[in-house]
């Protein structure tokens, strides 16, 4: 079977300047890719190269075996594409918006109040299929237009930071949402600047720099060859927020409390790292503090993008 995604040597080069440099890249079915890099890497520039919507100067592009350049509709049928600024229809309501797209996309006419029915209940929107989009809250217009991405059920979504402009709430709640498209069988590429939530649900990761492809593969592989140095420990609590900040003040951590009420623990230990997690969490137990959630999250996407942000300076200067 034809992987999702396969480009080699894919190249777009504007006058002298190559925003894309000759990436060569396979994705496995079911992967979550986290495309970072800095501003002008040339991560939007893939995108639209692999999706169809820019010629490449040199090299290929396929989607489930099909070449993107030879065969663009039968190529676009796979893919499910949410640009950075997705366009909505104000003044339609969801339901409407969804009906729109059901056959710009194809999809067969005595199938589309079913499809449109099984989109908006997998997005949790059927409460608001009827609602104009212009009232609905950012979070929600997400979820509208990742639902036009998924309606035609696409093998592969590219999505170019679609947590943009979220609230934490709606950002978790998008977290979920793509955890959700993975266990549906999605292959999906998130390019995002928000390297700590692309953690929780990233498989893969592709580090672009100057239009190259510095860094490519399994999360775990990768985060085996790079010293950890940030970890965190996240608690949501049921009650008594002011006792847990005193108590982990008195005990000289440093965390902070975000909107959602969860408190994030700067965390280290020498050795026994679980071992030191779980001794904390029967401290906080004991000290009767009522919590219903509790995680240590090892930063790997942060430092394998920050060691080879590192090292790629370090090639820079000696090559100066």
């Amino acid at each position: 079977m034809e992987t999702p995604l396969f480009c080699e040597s894919l190249t777009k080069e504007y006058g002298e300047k190559r925003a894309v440099d000759s990436v060569t890249m396979n994705l496995e079915r079911g992967s979550v890719l986290a495309l970072v890099g800095p501003n002008g890497a040339g991560k939007t520039t893939w995108i639209k190269l692999v999706s169809g919507l820019l010629p490449p100067t040199s090299g290929t592009a396929k989607i489930c075996g099909i070449d993107i350049q030879e065969n663009p509709r039968q190529a676009h049928e796979k893919i499910g594409y949410l640009p950075d600024f997705f366009g909505l229809y104000d003044d339609l309501s969801a339901e409407e918006y969804l009906s729109y797209f059901a056959y710009c996309y194809g999809v067969e006419k005595s199938k589309h109040k079913t499809r449109i029915a099984e989109t908006l209940e997998f997005l949790s929107l059927s409460d608001l299929a009827q609602k104009q989009i212009r009232f609905l809250s950012r979070g929600q217009k997400q979820r509208v237009a990742i639902g036009r991405a998924i309606l035609h059920d696409p093998e592969l979504l590219l999505l170019d930071e679609p947590a943009a402009g979220l609230d934490p709430e709606a950002r978790s709640e998008f977290n979920s949402l793509i955890k959700k498209l993975a266990r549906s069988g999605k292959t999906i590429v998130v390019s995002s600047h928000i390297l700590s939530e692309l953690e929780e649900y990233s498989t893969h990761v592709a580090i672009f720099g100057d239009g190259k492809l510095i860094r490519f593969g399994q999360l775990g592989e990768l985060a085996g060859r790079v010293e950890v140095s940030q970890r965190k420990i996240r608690i949501r609590i049921k009650e008594g927020a002011e006792e847990l900040s005193v108590f982990l003040k008195n005990k000289g951590f440093q965390f902070e409390e975000d909107l959602n009420k969860d408190f994030w623990i700067d965390f280290t230990a020498a050795s026994d790292l679980n071992g030191a997690a779980a001794l904390l969490l029967k401290e906080i137990v004991n000290n009767q503090i009522k919590i219903f959630h509790f995680e240590l999250i090892e930063k790997r996407v942060e430092d394998i993008y920050l060691n080879t942000v590192k090292a790629s300076r370090k090639q820079e200067n000696k090559n100066a």
